[in-house]
């Protein structure tokens, strides 16, 4: 159950479209997110009641995030006024965030449910595949920017990330294929194929919605696999070569890409959003709110204004994790925040050292990391969040010196 409840934590919002997908109107996401709370609850109470586990790394996240909750509950007393933006996020918050953090505590405690959680990636990454390509070439509406929009929540900015979530377990599946005992299905010879071209699909499929924090995100996750494979020290000079012919076709699917995408007829190409940030830069307004966070920064640079305050001194967050943590917690705060992504990068590439399948954590700490520095709210990224528990609690040392790592 743990393992599949992790990625329903992670990817709550993902989830909840892949549902209302094929089942039209049945649920909504406040309703999947409380549901997915009910569960995180359920789990954790039955894995304290009948479970033998370093509780400890439990209860320290618990205190971590009743901590956060708390401070930001008090900014509301510096202001004294209704946010439905404020509101919203200490809904998720307390709602999503604390018990997923709380559930990679003990996920951390438990070698065969992280085992099961890597054997499941393949199988996410097909499912991401498929919704955000039928999202993106087959939309059923769009914005009013004539941008990809859904009647299933996905937009081209979520549409994006989706499939750079997908491409990102297609590559951990590739690069872990030898690491993994995969189910007989994912052993076979055509879905790996089925599994490298899935990684081009996803491309195109960003390319198409337009969604630029997306396409960073795959170009990043890129460049992480090309340091996992690096770190292998089973890679032969025909794997080398291999790798380097490879990364010659992936150039040229990418330069055809690009003159396919910039011919298609579809009304809600994107493209042209992505070639207009390269060459003018960010015109879509968050220039602006991050403009607005630096003089907010200016007025209480040491302290911040306090953990939510973003919604009362700019109206909304930043699509900006530094910004917003300049606003609310300052310049000691903000250092204190790099730190801790800092410490949770190093950790993860010492588990990297240890056991290369280890990469899905820092390819999940990723996904969350660049949604931050792009689109999301930098407390509210469950990706990251989960990641940061999840590796900052893990103890190798601990789970090999038990013979109770089961699930």
């Amino acid at each position: 159950m743990l393992p599949y409840l992790t990625y329903l934590q992670i990817f709550a919002s993902a989830v909840t479209s892949i549902v209302l997908f094929f089942l039209p109107n049945v649920i909504t996401y406040k309703a999947m997110a409380a549901l997915i709370a009910i569960i995180s609850a359920i789990v954790l109470c039955y894995y304290l009641l009948f479970k033998r586990f370093n509780a400890s790394k439990l209860f320290a996240s618990g205190l971590a995030c009743c901590i956060i909750l708390a401070l930001y509950v008090l900014t509301y007393n510096f202001y004294n006024y209704p946010s439905e933006k404020y509101n919203s996020f200490l809904l998720v918050f307390g709602g999503q965030v604390f018990p997923t953090m709380l559930c990679a505590a003990v996920v951390s405690q438990f070698g065969l449910v992280q085992y099961k959680i890597k054997q499941l990636a393949p199988l996410v990454s097909f499912t991401f595949t498929i919704i955000a390509f039928i999202a993106g070439f087959f939309p059923n509406s769009a914005t009013s920017g004539g941008y990809v929009s859904t009647d299933y929540g996905l937009n081209y900015q979520s549409t994006s990330y989706l499939a750079a979530y997908a491409a990102s377990f297609s590559f951990y599946y590739l690069i872990s294929y030898n690491d993994i005992s995969w189910s007989s299905i994912f052993k076979k010879k055509y879905i790996k194929i089925t599994l490298i071209l899935s990684i081009i699909i996803n491309f195109l499929t960003i390319l198409v919605v337009g969604g630029r924090g997306g396409l960073a995100l795959f170009l990043i996750q890129s460049m992480f696999v090309l340091y996992v494979l690096n770190r292998k020290k089973t890679v032969t000079t025909n794997q080398i070569f291999k790798y380097l012919g490879l990364a010659f076709v992936v150039i040229c699917m990418i330069a055809i890409s690009l003159s396919f995408i910039e011919n298609l007829p579809l009304k809600t190409n994107g493209i042209e959003r992505i070639i207009a940030t390269i060459e003018e830069g960010d015109q879509n307004g968050r220039d602006i709110l991050r403009e607005k966070a630096i003089t907010c920064f200016y007025n209480s640079p040491v302290i911040g204004h306090g953990i939510g305050s973003v919604f009362y001194e700019i109206g909304e967050y930043t699509h900006n994790c530094i910004t917003d943590a300049l606003v609310e917690i300052g310049l000691v705060g903000c250092l204190i925040y790099i730190l801790l992504l800092l410490n949770t990068w190093i950790k993860g590439i010492k588990l990297i050292k240890t056991d290369m399948s280890n990469s899905l954590w820092l390819i999940i700490f990723l996904n969350g990391f660049v949604m931050s520095l792009f689109s999301g709210y930098y407390i509210a990224q469950l990706p990251i969040c989960w990641s940061i528990a999840f590796i900052l609690c893990y103890n190798k040392a601990y789970i090999k010196s038990r013979t109770y790592t089961h699930y």
